[in-house]
């Protein structure tokens, strides 16, 4: 999933849990997905910085 996507699903379960009309059980399942997009989208960025890092790496060295 592109990181673009996990925002957008990161907000769409923001706001469905901000509206309180789930009961409980609904508002875990979706902090559970919640969570596990968290984890998705911080893995994307760290892959992210290592290549840029390694990038400028390779500028710097040339």
């Amino acid at each position: 999933m592109k990181m673009i996507e996990i925002l957008r699903k990161l907000e769409e379960i923001e706001k469905k849990l901000e509206q309180g009309d789930l009961d409980l059980e609904e508002a875990i399942k979706l902090f559970e997905e919640a969570v596990k997009m968290y984890k998705e989208g911080m893995e994307k960025m760290k892959d992210s910085k290592r290549k840029l890092e390694d990038l400028m790496k390779d500028l710097e060295g040339s």
